[in-house]
């Protein structure tokens, strides 16, 4: 059954022909079929073309960075970390008995406020896009709606039957997607209000990643698999296996083109989404990885796990750096907007900044 999308981007009756939904066999075949990812005219007239990504013109090179901050005020592991879109505050969130949200100046590495975010493990960190709002999901079934500006609580979704694992957001800011132990939900943060399920009981999501046309939405899954779906029309658009191990990262490249995916197996790969080809596989890590973040910029990837964290770069593969004093494990990872600055969050509860060495200025041409 087809259920219809009612948001600020996508209006009631507002849908698209794809092709039938398949499942793949082999990464040798399409992931998207080339009419849906090359479908970008999608938002509604309140898009703002601000909200697009662009190259970093600061060239951070990441062979080369300093520590800019060490924040300790957290008293268990710091579960996720989210800039807000100015990059001047970072968020963090730590697990079971300190479900604290902590403000911090980035310039000064300051707390600024904090608030008790949650009852247990806050699993799900964003700001939206436009920076209005901050969202937060706990372990449990509740997700939080925080004023993005002034830090003040909102309201609450109660929708979800059970754990809470991951969140994205629309490019527009204007929807939800939630994924947890209990399947898929999709929500209206304007209007603040569920819109449907997209996959119920028996479908659990470990991870999700949202493509840069909005429609798209990608989760990985506890064996493996990760699925590929059409948030337009609530439909299946692909699946297949890229790992053997629970997924815990999804992330499609700025460009919308390639899909990041990240394993407990110890390995990130990229996967052209046209061809469903294997296009890197970043092998390094010799113990499980918990999390993956890639810089705005497209350029460069950060994995952390319980071997600490890396830098790669993503075009080539390469491996540019190994975090230093990261011999913790790593839970958490966020790169500032400007693709400058990497925040780090450990099993210690601390949060370490890392600032790139700022190379010459990207040269840009006129129109």
């Amino acid at each position: 059954m087809k259920l219809k999308l009612l948001s600020s981007s996508l209006f009631l009756g507002l849908f698209i022909a794809i092709a039938p939904s398949l499942t793949l066999n082999s990464q040798a075949q399409p992931l998207i079929p080339d009419e849906v990812i090359r479908n970008q005219n999608f938002l509604d007239t309140d898009y703002d073309a601000d909200y697009e990504v662009t190259p970093s013109p600061f060239n951070p090179n990441w062979r080369n960075f300093t520590l800019l901050h060490t924040l300790d005020k957290h008293k268990a592991p710091v579960f996720n970390l989210a800039f807000n879109p100015q990059g001047n505050i970072l968020v963090s969130v730590g697990s079971h008995n300190d479900p604290v949200l902590r403000f911090w100046a980035v310039s000064s590495g300051k707390q600024i406020a904090s608030d008790r975010g949650h009852a247990t493990t806050v699993t799900g960190l964003a700001y939206t896009p436009d920076g209005s709002t901050l969202v937060s999901a706990a372990q449990g079934t509740a997700i939080n709606l925080w004023n993005g500006r002034n830090r003040r609580y909102i309201s609450t979704f109660l929708e979800h039957a059970n754990n809470i694992l991951a969140i994205a957001i629309t490019p527009d800011s204007g929807t939800l997607v939630s994924g947890g132990l209990d399947g898929i939900r999709v929500w209206n943060l304007r209007y603040r209000r569920l819109l449907f399920t997209l996959t119920g009981v028996g479908n659990p999501s470990y991870a999700l990643g949202m493509h840069p046309n909005g429609f798209i939405i990608a989760s990985g899954n506890r064996e493996g698999k990760v699925s590929l779906w059409n948030l337009r029309t609530a439909e299946l658009i692909s699946e297949f296996f890229p790992h053997q191990k629970e997924i815990n990262g999804v992330i499609f490249t700025p460009d919308g083109n390639r899909l990041i995916t990240s394993s407990a197996e110890r390995t990130v790969k990229i996967w052209d989404l046209a061809t469903g080809e294997l296009i890197q596989e970043f092998e390094g890590h010799r113990d499980r990885i918990r999390t993956i973040a890639l810089s705005p910029d497209g350029q460069t990837l950060a994995s952390g796990g319980n071997d600490g964290a890396r830098i790669w770069d993503v075009k080539t593969g390469m491996l540019l750096a190994v975090v230093p004093s990261s011999n913790d494990w790593i839970q958490s990872l966020a790169f500032s907007p400007d693709s400058t600055m990497l925040a780090v969050g450990a099993f210690n509860s601390k949060i370490t900044i890392w600032q790139a060495r700022i190379g010459d200025p990207v040269a840009t041409t006129n129109p």
